[in-house]
């Protein structure tokens, strides 16, 4: 089972703060993870007061075999639909997933995968981060990846698209790793 959290996609909420008038937005998360038999689940915390946690939903049969492994998939809301993209591991290859679904949360079209490369049958985690800071033209996107024997590998993607090594790093204790400050997707036109 793969899960992925989905910073960005947190829907605003009014709160009020106390002895106040004025609403301000509220935080959240989306929680996500992939079933055994290939679904999409996907859950909204919002901090409100108190808490909000929206009920399950779920997208059918996104993956013929599903990942073991992924980044954090972005949710776009279109006017009609939502486009989901990220990356996943399918047995021993990296691949760019992305599927647009419904306001039913139901697939429309067959879900893409483009195949990066292999032999990430050793990793346990991955994450990508990508920054554009409009209107200036400073974009960057690195990618991290933690294989089972504690390594560290970063990777700098360019504006094409192809992935250049950036090193790696020896952690023999690692076990985990977590990407803390994400701002949102966005690629550069």
């Amino acid at each position: 089972m793969s899960a992925g959290l989905a910073p960005g996609s947190a829907a605003a909420a009014p709160l009020v703060a106390e002895g106040s008038t004025t609403a301000a937005a509220a935080c959240g998360l989306s929680l996500g993870s992939v079933t055994a038999g290939g679904d999409q689940v996907r859950r909204q915390a919002t901090a409100t007061v108190p808490p909000t946690v929206e009920p399950w939903w779920v997208t059918a049969d996104v993956y013929a075999a599903p990942p073991r492994l992924s980044s954090t998939l972005v949710y776009e809301p279109a006017i009609a639909n939502t486009n989901v993209d990220g990356w996943v591991v399918i047995g021993d290859s990296m691949y760019r997933s992305s599927y647009n679904t419904g306001t039913d949360f139901q697939l429309e079209g067959a879900p893409q995968l483009e195949r990066l490369g292999g032999r990430w049958g050793t990793f346990v985690a991955f994450e990508d981060a990508q920054y554009w800071a409009p209107p200036t033209s400073f974009y960057r996107h690195n990618a991290y990846g933690l294989r089972n024997d504690g390594k560290l590998f970063r990777w700098t993607v360019d504006t094409k698209g192809v992935w250049h090594s950036s090193g790696s790093y020896g952690f023999s204790s690692v076990k985990s790793m977590a990407l803390i400050a994400r701002p949102g997707r966005k690629t550069p036109s």
